[in-house]
């Protein structure tokens, strides 16, 4: 049996094609988006799909649908452009989700289609707004039943985390390489440090995964690192935990201060601090005249006298 891959995605962003006898759709949750043009009546959305039948036959369609009322537990289902199918309307459970195979609301009419080998397209058109479907499973087994498991990809991926290595220390900006594998497809990648998201890759280079972590927003010291991979079934499955050592390297001292440039020389005799030795600085000189000591003692001999009126005459300058 041909194992299928349930996701939930937008109506609008179906990318997952499962060809032969069975085929699965990406999760379908209709919008509420007005179409510009449909075949058939709705004001909920679309999606179309081309499949691959490899055998020509009866095909049964099965739905896996979610209604919460009345109003909300039919869609249409159109086969290469004809004839509307009525899907559910009446017969659906409320409240979860539900296999449904039957149309217009008579759980007693199959919603089957005749289809030749080859390829066709599918559309899924929107009946009443709120209706959720998350599958639909065509097979040309009248007793095939899709609640069986097995058609439902329950493996998650594999996820092993090659560097850093357990007990590593770490600083800057590291590089946490990562493979992934899983049976069907890996649709992303999470880095989690102490079980907080910082990284997440949804491209990755056969099934080798680069997520940067930047630990300078991290404190010194140790913590733990795990990484989890979620394939495009929903299934997460997540690699050992690590332990890591964050260090940042100390910073370089900063540079020593400039010296601060000598102060210009003082000129002997410039009794006032004036830049000049002149009549100014005389008068002061006299008015210390046989003192002892003090700012006019400019031999520093204990009096000022003629000798420090001599040294002032050398250095005048006017």
């Amino acid at each position: 049996m041909t194992k299928l891959h349930l996701i939930r995605k937008s109506i609008t962003k179906l990318t997952r094609s499962l060809a032969v006898t069975s085929i699965a759709y990406a999760s379908i949750l209709v919008p509420a988006a007005v179409l510009a043009a449909a075949a058939l009546p709705t004001t909920t959305g679309s999606a179309t799909k081309t499949i691959s039948v490899q055998s020509a036959g009866t095909y049964y369609i099965w739905s896996r649908m979610l209604a919460t009322d009345a109003s909300s537990d039919s869609f249409w289902i159109q086969i290469d452009g004809g004839a509307g199918i009525n899907v559910g309307d009446g017969g659906v459970p409320f409240g979860s989700w539900t296999w449904v195979s039957h149309q217009n609301g008579n759980t007693s009419s199959r919603v089957s289609v005749s289809l030749t080998q080859g390829s066709h397209t599918l559309t899924i058109l929107g009946r009443e707004a709120g209706t959720k479907l998350d599958a639909v499973v065509l097979s040309p087994d009248p007793n095939f039943n899709p609640a069986n498991p097995e058609i439902v990809d329950s493996t998650p991926p594999v996820v092993t985390v090659n560097s850093p290595a357990n007990n590593a220390t770490v600083g800057g900006t590291a590089q946490v390489n990562v493979t992934a594998t899983d049976n069907s497809s890996v649709s992303s990648v999470d880095l989690l440090i102490d079980n907080n998201v910082v990284n997440t890759q949804t491209v990755g280079s056969n099934s080798i995964y680069t997520l940067p972590w930047d630990t300078t927003k991290a404190t010194n010291g140790s913590h733990s690192l795990m990484v989890k991979a979620t394939d495009i079934a929903g299934n997460v499955g997540a690699s050992s935990v690590l332990n890591v050592n964050v260090s940042q390297p100390t910073p370089p001292p900063p540079p020593p201060s400039p010296t601060p440039p000598p102060p210009p020389p003082t000129i002997v005799g410039d009794l006032n601090s004036d830049g000049k030795v002149n009549v100014l600085d005389f008068s002061i000189l006299l008015r210390n005249w046989n003192t002892l000591g003090g700012v006019a003692d400019l031999n520093h001999d204990g009096i000022v006298n003629v000798i420090d009126f001599s040294i002032m005459l050398r250095n005048w300058t006017g």
